[in-house]
């Protein structure tokens, strides 16, 4: 089966990197997870979003997008979850100490004829263009209905979801990004607190993933 050029492969990653960066930035600045002032307003196309000036910041999120550029190039990155949790000031705090409030889950689409699909670049720029625009506008009216958020306590990570068969290709190919990227067997993250019941919601769809919110049914 012949592949599709190169080019066409490498924008179609490109946009869709562009678009997880801009709903992950976008989260972050509805939410108040960090002061509006750390974020500045840029143009995505033809679509202005807010974007982070953070350095540490900035720097956290590019390391999650690389690492998730590589594993969706090989067809390989299944889900990107954003968690939102709460916890007492500690500077010694860990996981095991946050009640996790809120989780943003990018379902990937993997689609099995994504190879013998001719791309018209012209019409999926427009496409992405229209997509990227509605889905913050979807993004933003969703987060007018949520609680407000402790923003003195709350703090954020990002998890990839991947299969271990794929871990092992990827942090054995050469010249990986994977090298001291933090890698963990997932749980049932679902299920891992029972008085923690969630109640999960649909965002948006939008070519090449779709949103699911979860809040916890406590809150």
């Amino acid at each position: 089966m012949a592949n599709r050029p190169l080019d066409k492969i490498k924008l179609e990653n490109d946009l869709f990197l562009e678009m997880l960066e801009v709903y992950i930035n976008s989260i972050l600045y509805v939410r108040e997870v960090y002061p509006a002032a750390i974020f500045t307003r840029r143009r995505v196309y033809s679509t202005a979003a807010y974007i982070s000036i953070f350095p540490p910041l900035s720097q956290y999120l590019l390391n999650i997008l690389k690492m998730a550029q590589e594993l969706k190039a090989a067809n390989k990155l299944f889900q990107v979850e954003l968690i939102i949790f709460e916890r007492e000031i500690d500077l010694f705090g860990t996981p095991d100490d946050e009640e996790v409030i809120e989780r943003y889950i990018f379902r990937v689409e993997q689609d099995e004829n994504e190879d013998k699909k001719e791309l018209d670049i012209d019409l999926y720029i427009i496409q992405f263009e229209e997509e990227l625009r509605r889905g913050l506008i979807q993004l933003e009216q969703t987060a007018k209905n949520l609680k407000r958020l402790n923003t003195d306590c709350c703090g954020f990570r990002i998890q990839l979801e991947t299969t271990e068969s794929s871990y092992v290709d990827i942090v054995n190919k050469e010249n990986s990004k994977s090298e001291s990227f933090p890698w963990v067997v997932a749980r049932d993250k679902y299920n891992e607190n029972v008085s923690t019941p969630w109640q999960m919601n649909p965002v948006l769809q939008v070519n090449p993933f779709s949103l699911l919110l979860l809040t916890s049914k406590k809150s």
